[in-house]
């Protein structure tokens, strides 16, 4: 097949297992009735995805015998390199599972509607049993047992049996064990929104930030009403809403805006200010360019808590150029699991300023 070559930034023919090489191979067979062209390959994304399953050693070594479709045997193999297949500009992608850094949108109450969810409540298996076969024992069918954190030989007693075609390396089926364990217990919730013509402006992949009162992440969305300069900087702005802050807290503005015609999702902290108030004060004063500016979109809530890190798993198109998103938990969690414990579970709750009780004034009863 045509293996990506990163140091001669070409594609080269020679015996390969890279998983994006594979995935190109498949498309473009000649026993296809019509096989993919260069151009209907977006092939800048597969040298990308070839860079980051290389190094993590996540090799496809399937033999494909039963008869299927083209997209079972694109998802087989993207399976391994941990991605899926899908179009992107009409082009055959992937869309890759990875470390994500900054949101590239912001989904609130107010550009959102018809929100639900749900979350999987079902026990998670205290260890997966992987089938593969084995190479280095003369392709012996073999299996690894792979322990959720806490849980050894002695005391699992709940375990999956999960088969892994294209695995011929124990280590290798050992890391994506410890991969599928992590997005069991950190991928519970599943989000539904509905937006505007917004949606345009994503695809499926992108980590996007949500805010929303139903899950009760971050504490207020509201838009830039005011902002006031000085010296060339951003001292603060007023919202269209009131947030209260409490003393010996931390707290953070997320806004959506735009630079130089791309969007932005930028962190801003804040000064506390113990209280009700349209008005927030910056703890560093951005400049003027920087900062956020009227009619921005914002989420505020404690500092790094004001918005839930979320992926964009399907766009489902509507009428009048709306769509419903499906999106799940970042869980950077996951991409660790292989070299350490898996983090605790973390639905990024924030506990509103609990309300004072109410003074009884008078009873009145027949």
């Amino acid at each position: 097949a045509r293996d990506w070559d990163a140091h001669s930034a070409t594609w080269l023919w020679r015996p390969t297992s890279s998983p994006a090489a594979l995935f190109r191979h498949v498309l473009q067979h000649p026993l296809r009735e019509r096989p993919a062209t260069d151009a209907q390959i977006d092939l800048a994304r597969l040298e990308y995805w070839d860079g980051v399953t290389r190094p993590a050693n996540r090799d496809f070594n399937g033999v494909i015998e039963a008869k299927g479709s083209l997209y079972d045997v694109l998802v087989k193999i993207g399976r391994v390199g941990r991605a899926m297949p899908t179009l992107r500009d009409l082009l055959f992608s992937v869309i890759i599972d990875e470390p994500k850094s900054a949101p590239v949108r912001l989904f609130t109450p107010r550009n959102s509607w018809t929100y639900d969810a749900e979350m999987t409540h079902a026990a998670t298996p205290h260890a997966y049993r992987i089938g593969y076969v084995d190479a280095a024992q003369q392709w012996r069918a073999d299996e690894v047992i792979v322990y959720d954190d806490g849980y050894t030989a002695a005391n699992a007693t709940r375990i999956d049996k999960v088969e892994w075609p294209g695995i011929i390396d124990r280590a290798q089926a050992w890391k994506e064990g410890r991969f599928h364990l992590a997005q069991q217990r950190l991928r519970r919730e599943i989000h539904h929104i509905t937006t505007d013509f917004e949606h345009l402006a994503c695809e499926r992949g992108d980590l996007v930030a949500l805010q929303h009162d139903v899950i009760a992440v971050g504490l207020a969305a509201g838009r830039v009403k005011a902002r006031t300069e000085d010296g060339g900087n951003v001292t603060d702005v007023t919202l269209d809403e009131t947030v209260t802050m409490q003393h010996g807290k931390s707290y953070g503005l997320r806004c959506r805006r735009v630079v130089s015609g791309v969007m932005r999702v930028d962190l801003y902290p804040l000064r506390t200010v113990d209280g009700p108030s349209p008005r927030l004060f910056f703890a560093a004063p951005p400049l003027a360019a920087d900062g956020p500016a009227v009619g921005d979109l914002v989420a505020f809530g404690e500092y790094d808590r004001e918005t839930l890190r979320v992926l964009v798993r399907d766009i489902e198109p509507q009428a009048d150029l709306t769509a419903r998103l499906t999106l799940i938990a970042e869980a950077p969690g996951i991409h660790t699991a292989e070299q350490g414990p898996i983090p605790p579970y973390d639905p990024v709750v924030t506990r509103p300023r609990a309300l004072p009780a109410p003074d009884v004034l008078a009873i009145a009863s027949d």
